[in-house]
């Protein structure tokens, strides 16, 4: 419950893993891949552009508590040429995806989805294992 007394409607966060082009990752929300909820045309995150969990907007950050984070990339992998983010905060037990931009349909800008802060920090942990087995060695 929330604190006017009424429930929030919680989604589902996971992680679908591919390795078929170049390793990369989907966020599923309620089991259907991201994308589809944006409407944006985009596709899964490649692990390079991972440095811990979801990869992070370099050219927007508003507070300690609430990070801009990059959900969709462009078929070719490069986040410059294509991609969509979300404001991301920590509610109490919760983690909040919000105020979606970049390539996303008009309806999804209002977009907010409500996640159980265990299926989020599942899925940042997830992501980090992985990067780990799937991203090129540093040179």
């Amino acid at each position: 419950m929330n604190p006017a007394g009424t429930s929030i409607r919680m989604n589902t966060l996971d992680i679908e893993i591919s390795t078929d082009d170049f390793p990369t990752f989907c966020l599923l929300v309620d089991g259907k891949p991201m994308a589809d909820w944006l409407v944006d045309g985009n596709d899964e995150i490649p692990f390079w552009l991972v440095a811990d969990g979801l990869p992070t907007w370099s050219y927007h950050k508003t507070s300690t508590d609430a990070d801009v984070r990059i959900v969709t990339v462009c078929g070719c992998g490069e986040e410059g040429c294509g991609h969509s983010r979300c404001t991301v905060k920590r509610e109490g037990d919760t983690v909040v995806f919000e105020d979606f931009q970049g390539d996303v349909g008009a309806e999804a800008q209002t977009l907010r989805l409500v996640f159980r802060q265990t299926d989020y920090d599942a899925v940042t942990r997830a992501i980090n294992e992985a990067k780990d087995v799937y991203s090129p060695p540093k040179t």
